[in-house]
């Protein structure tokens, strides 16, 4: 990862990001208090990790990408349930499912490298 890459740039922020417009796009018509939660849910990850990136304290940047890595698992539950409701389509409920379990899957592989990156500049 180059030093002067932005958030924007991280695969792990463009995947959460557009899973973020989809949520927003797929769900309207979902129960108000449910949309709100899977709302702040799918902002929650892409703003942890720009956030956590942002740092120079390795503590620090790896609490706010386990913050979004919870924020995709919390979100992943809210479509499983919007799902099993029938607020959302069975195909939208399974494409949003696969999304947020890819983010939670390269938010990991971003953790890791960044630990065994910040090994090697000790």
């Amino acid at each position: 990862m180059q030093k002067n890459k932005t958030h924007e740039d991280l695969i792990a922020w463009q995947k959460g990001h557009q899973l973020t417009l989809d949520i927003f796009r797929t769900v309207n018509d979902v129960d108000p208090i449910l949309f709100e939660f899977m709302k702040e849910s799918a902002l929650r990850v892409v703003s942890k990790i720009a956030e956590g990136i942002s740092k120079f304290d390795l503590t620090t940047k790896l609490k706010d990408l386990e913050d979004a890595k919870g924020a995709s698992a919390r979100l992943s539950s809210q479509i499983i349930l919007s799902g099993q409701l029938n607020y959302i389509s069975k195909e939208s409920s399974e494409q949003l499912y696969a999304q947020a379990l890819e983010v939670s899957k390269i938010i990991t592989g971003l953790m890791k490298y960044i630990r065994k990156s910040e090994k090697v500049n000790l």
